[in-house]
């Protein structure tokens, strides 16, 4: 009889608590929420425009110094070898930082580059970084994931 009065008192304690620890935290998301705002205009008087003229500043990107064509960024081969191509400023060096080795080639006259590369298993980063004639250096990230398993 006493064993299971205390059961009773223990799994009613732990009702009880699970319950209200349930209410606090529905009561604490629903308080943490942004109500949205809501605003009447009862007033028939037009609103005055601004006599000053509106002005537009229009921003032209610079273009991109270093493009990069092949291969798109992550992804997935199942070859250990794979070649870069891109776009850069013609005559620029550019150095490819893979994790197997750093690869070094030269822009030809119209800005293209191409490099082969060593891959290894797993998730590659390769930082390509191309420093123009006037030493401007422009830098991108590739991740390329070489796996043999069939996708």
């Amino acid at each position: 009889m006493v064993r299971e009065l205390f059961l009773a008192i223990i799994l009613g304690a732990v009702l009880g608590f699970g319950i209200t620890g349930g209410l606090v935290t529905l009561n604490k998301r629903n308080r943490t929420q942004p109500k949205p705002a809501v605003t009447t205009n009862n007033s028939l008087t037009p609103t005055p425009l601004s006599a000053t003229p509106i002005i537009q500043a229009t921003i032209t990107p610079e273009p991109s110094l270093l493009t990069i064509d092949s291969p798109e960024n992550e992804t997935i081969t199942q070859t250990s070898q794979v070649t870069i191509k891109g776009q850069t400023i013609p005559q620029s060096t550019v150095i490819i930082a893979a994790p197997l080795k750093i690869y070094t080639v030269t822009a030809d006259q119209s800005g293209a580059f191409t490099a082969e590369i060593d891959l290894e298993t797993g998730v590659n980063i390769v930082q390509i970084n191309s420093t123009n004639p006037d030493n401007t250096q422009t830098e991108k990230e590739l991740i390329i994931t070489y796996s043999t398993a069939k996708i």
